[in-house]
């Protein structure tokens, strides 16, 4: 019997103990394997609701067609050989990848309190690395993860801050509609910040993060580098830290 790699079939999951990302190709595949592994049918038989439905094609189709032109995912080429510059990777969520940088993500959760829409882009420097708020559309971004807590007197700090360059929204399809003006909007910044060298330096990273953190832990409490730290550190985090456009 011959095996059958996920190359070949870019459905067909790889062995366990390979440590291959899986990647499904396309839509429907995607929600197949979404489906089985939460075990969906039984747990929510409804699942997706077509409004969750409606928003999730309407991203991919807006980015099918022109400019973007993005293309599925196909595991058995390299990113440099996928024929758009704009890739959709179909794992866990739905990737969106400009020039081999990821740029964005939509994604599904389901509970039993209800479906929400999950959204993610790239921050952009020019709104000082700051989550967005959409006033027109309802739609309120949020830090990926974020810090919580800074306790001067202890210096500790509770929270995260993995992934601190993307930012995401969580909404209920049923009550917000995600346009092509949002869509296009977000691509185009969140390309623009990962690609462009320019914007690119000032996108906000971990690693400045961790200076922060290192300089609150360990400098003196009277040192400038301390109180610079205390400082953003309560406030680049402060929901009052986002800006809100008009879209």
């Amino acid at each position: 019997m011959t095996s059958v790699s996920s190359k070949e079939n870019p459905n067909v999951r790889p062995p366990k103990g390979s440590y291959q990302r899986f990647y499904v190709s396309g839509y429907d595949a995607w929600l197949s394997s979404y489906k089985e592994k939460y075990n969906m049918e039984l747990k929510y038989p409804d699942f997706p609701l077509k409004e969750t439905e409606n928003t999730i094609k309407s991203y991919l189709n807006f980015l099918k067609a022109s400019p973007y032109n993005a293309v599925d995912f196909d595991q058995s080429k390299s990113m440099d050989e996928q024929g758009s510059d704009y890739v959709l990777k179909y794992a866990g969520g739905i990737s969106i990848y400009f020039k081999k940088k990821k740029i964005g993500l939509i994604n599904v959760h389901r509970t039993g309190k209800g479906e929400v829409i999950e959204l993610q882009a790239s921050k952009h420097p020019k709104h000082g690395n700051a989550p967005l708020i959409l006033t027109k559309s309802n739609i309120k971004f949020d830090h990926r993860r974020k810090i919580k807590e800074v306790n001067e007197e202890n210096k500790e700090i509770k929270g995260a801050w993995g992934f601190v360059d993307f930012m995401e929204a969580v909404f209920d399809p049923k009550e917000i509609t995600l346009s092509n003006e949002v869509i296009k909007y977000l691509i185009d910044e969140s390309a623009e910040a990962r690609t462009v060298p320019d914007v690119n330096k000032d996108l906000i990273t971990e690693k400045d993060i961790q200076n922060y953190v290192e300089s609150f832990k360990n400098k003196r409490k009277d040192s400038k580098d301390y109180a610079k730290a205390v400082s953003f550190l309560n406030t680049y985090f402060d929901d009052a830290n986002k800006k809100k456009i008009d879209l």
